[in-house]
């Protein structure tokens, strides 16, 4: 398919900006004028291949699926396009084979283009929707009477990794006491490691016989395209969910998206925990059979064979087999599905099944939805869960002139509402961020365009939130109001306010370790959260300016007289179209009266002079004080050369005085504040350590890519870190000339890393 485009424009209103294939931060996204041709080759108003193209001839492509959702990571080495500047403007001429579309029996597609101009900072569709209607890809236009080729592909992706890692740790040991475990300050280990041979071959493999069926085969998948991610702690007891970046799992992943997260990729090839100890996972082979069928029928198939790392450990010798199967058929119409998946997990020690059926209903234009999943857990034929969650929404548009607040509006309108009951577990396969919870979440949005000549969009969000576990204990109760403005200047503001009922916490746990997902009801103490209040404010400038400013403030007080503020700065400048910089200062400053510490197993007397163990969840008085300070620079001086700069400086703070006993909560004494009293510990000095209260760390990658073309990349890799567990830093100088001092207040962790990448695919 050749698709020739002109477009028209004064050559200095043109803005141009280099960038890597599919760099979409970088090259599109308000840094250039582009274009963008989507196709929906099934003709099912469901998915459709998106080919971008910006002015200075960066390509970028990704698919749009259930009809509106984006996924950015599948890519294609077969499409090419050419761009040039001419006395008009400036002109694409698109290559785009038959071969990487997917259709089944059909001789019609739709099909849609759209252009970003950032002269205007509009954004142009040749199909251009209503605002109250939903959906993107089910009111493409249609091309007809297309005689389809059937084409066959099969194309091997080989590459190799090579490198090395220096450690130098110093930590002291810990020492078992009655009261739990404490620092040994006798015991420092110097923990020095020089890992010479980093090295990693592995390989992907890609046949499709024809345009609707493809096999996929992987031995040690590939990570992709390799970018820098900005370094998150996480010190709540919640898993944090991360984006697939492998190709083998990413490229068609539409057909395993559903409203409960029954396959989370990630997980394979993810590390095994079992009796207080993290087991590293290889994946061996994986295969995929994904393909579509006559009206509208979609599947899929996974196999992945793993182990564990055998140089880790050989205990545990048998291997790890995970099996996910899907179906999917449209009903009613093109945006109406049913659905059912199944997964199958096994290790040396569980055996995991989760079967589930999902359907979703669009109805009246796709003003009304109906999206609803049940799903059923099955582990090691002893535990049954079961868990559902549905939702209802409604969008329409008001025309009402004697409402002169909401003539010519669009209300949107959703109820969301899930229930997972304590024996539902998926995580073995899946994603779930708790189970044992009953959440719900109702809410109203009224959004309007150029409510008054000032405003280019307004919109006002109501929304109540509540949480309760399945003993109906009171886990949050939330009011959120949110106002969003955008100014004809593309200025931006948002306002929100949120008032937080008085609830409790059961899941206090921070060692996810040695965490029984069944059982913690048993061991984990339930604690009262008070009331609270919270003020949110942030503004933009307009994001297409080359200095563009972003700042946030946020504010919460509680009942107990705790209160927090905190703010975010962020720059970014392009002082031509070949540099980037990005600089972000985050603060928060909060008390906390009843800041939680940590879990501490100690004994406790029984009869007959035995002793049994109890936990005990200590508490502190604390102020907290976290920063961090984040630098970055990307430059391509070519659109097939690129260099990353990332530098990131953290730091956390818990200041809590020894003079002032901690809190205390053990698993009797439920749906109350801690107590204080003075819990045995070995010293204040010790605890700081012992308890994380004081960390710092800074973080330095650069990273280097150089396309010799879409088939052929080389990268290369240099991260160094360092961490500081007891000190407190007032500036990044003290920190980095900061040596290791052997008095027991602190310890030092240091890591360094040396990686070559080079991949390339191959075609048979």
């Amino acid at each position: 398919m050749y698709i020739g485009v002109e477009l028209i424009d004064e050559l200095s209103k043109i803005k141009q900006k280099n960038a890597i294939y599919d760099d979409w931060h970088e090259g599109f996204d308000n840094n250039s004028d582009y274009f963008v041709v989507e196709i929906d080759s099934e003709h099912n108003h469901q998915q459709s291949f998106c080919f971008a193209v910006n002015s200075s001839g960066v390509k970028s492509d990704f698919i749009l699926h259930n009809d509106n959702s984006v996924d950015e990571y599948w890519n294609s080495v077969y499409w090419n396009a050419k761009t040039n500047i001419s006395n008009n403007g400036w002109v694409i001429e698109y290559e785009i084979p038959f071969k990487i579309l997917k259709y089944f029996g059909n001789s019609s597609m739709g099909i849609n283009f759209m252009r970003f101009s950032h002269s205007d900072k509009e954004t142009h569709f040749w199909v251009l929707l209503p605002i109250e209607l939903d959906g993107t890809v089910s009111h493409y236009g249609h091309i007809k009477n297309l005689t389809l080729p059937n084409d066959k592909i099969f194309q091997i992706n080989p590459y190799l990794v090579s490198g090395s890692a220096e450690f130098k740790n110093k930590y002291y040991g810990l020492v078992e006491s009655m009261d739990g475990d404490i620092i040994d300050t006798s015991n420092l280990i110097n923990d020095f490691s020089n890992v010479g041979n980093l090295d990693r071959l592995g390989v992907d493999i890609n046949y499709s016989p024809s345009s609707f069926l493809n096999l996929s085969y992987t031995h040690n998948p590939d990570f992709g395209q390799i970018n820098q991610i900005n370094s998150y702690v996480n010190f709540s007891s919640f898993e944090q969910f991360y984006e697939e970046r492998r190709p083998f799992f990413s490229n068609n992943s539409k057909v395993y998206s559903t409203p409960i997260n029954i396959f989370y990729s990630q997980r394979i090839g993810s590390n095994v925990v079992y009796e207080n100890q993290l087991f590293n996972v290889n994946i061996k082979d994986a295969f995929r059979i994904d393909g579509i069928g006559n009206e509208n029928f979609d599947y899929g198939i996974l196999y992945v064979d793993s182990e564990i790392d055998k140089s880790f450990s050989q205990d545990y010798n048998k291997k790890i087999k995970t099996i996910v199967g899907r179906v999917r058929k449209n009903l009613v119409n093109d945006n109406s599905h049913i659905g059912f998946t199944n997964s199958i997990y096994e290790d040396f020690k569980d055996l995991s099944k989760v079967y589930s059926i999902d359907a979703l209903f669009s109805l009246f234009e796709n003003r009304l939805k109906i999206d609803g999943q049940i799903a059923l857990s099955n582990i090691d034929s002893t535990q049954n869960g079961l868990g559902y969650s549905y939702e209802i929404s409604y969008r329409n548009k008001i025309n009402d002139e004697n409402r002169l607040f909401f003539n010519n509006s669009v209300i949107d309108f959703w109820l969301n509402h899930q229930i997972y009951d304590d024996e539902f577990y998926i995580n073995h396969v899946g994603y779930l961020d708790r189970n044992d919870i009953k959440k719900q979440n109702i809410g109203i949005a009224v959004t309007k365009n150029n409510p008054n000549p000032k405003l280019i969009s307004r919109s006002i969000n109501l929304q109540h939130t509540l949480k309760k576990n399945i003993n109906n204990d009171n886990l949050g109760q939330s009011f959120t109001f949110n106002w969003q403005s955008t100014f004809k200047n593309n200025y931006s503001m948002e306002f929100s306010l949120s008032k937080l009922l008085s609830h409790y916490d059961d899941w206090l746990f921070l060692d996810l370790y040695s965490y029984d997902y069944f059982s913690y009801n048993e061991v984990s103490p339930i604690v009262k959260i008070p009331e609270s209040n919270h003020v949110n404010i942030s503004f933009a400038t307009d994001p297409t300016f080359n200095f563009y400013t972003y700042y946030n403030i946020v504010y919460f007080n509680d009942k107990l007289n705790d209160s927090g503020i905190g703010h975010n700065i962020y720059f970014n400048y392009k002082p031509n179209q070949w540099l980037s910089m990005d600089l972000d200062f985050d603060i928060k400053n909060k008390t906390n009266k009843y800041n939680f510490l940590k879990r501490r197993r100690s004994f406790v007397p029984d009869l007959g002079n035995a002793h049994r163990l109890q936990d005990n969840y200590l508490f502190s008085d604390s102020d907290i004080v976290e920063k961090q300070l984040t630098l970055s620079l990307s430059s391509s001086f070519l659109n097939n050369f690129n260099i990353q700069i990332f530098s990131s400086f953290y730091t956390h703070d818990n200041y809590f005085d020894s003079s002032i006993p901690y809190s205390k909560l053990s698993s009797e004494n439920n749906y109350m504040y801690p107590e204080m009293e003075q819990f045995p510990t070995s010293s204040y000095e010790s605890d700081i350590l012992l308890y994380g209260a004081n960390y710092s760390s800074v973080e330095f990658n650069f990273i280097l890519k150089w396309e010799f073309d879409r088939r052929i990349n080389l990268y290369f890799v240099y991260s160094q870190t360092k961490g500081v567990n007891g000190e407190v830093f007032n500036n990044i100088s003290d920190f980095i000339s900061y040596n290791f001092k052997d008095n027991g207040e602190s310890e030092l962790f240091f890591d360094k890393s040396l990686l070559l990448k080079f991949d390339f695919m191959l075609d048979i």
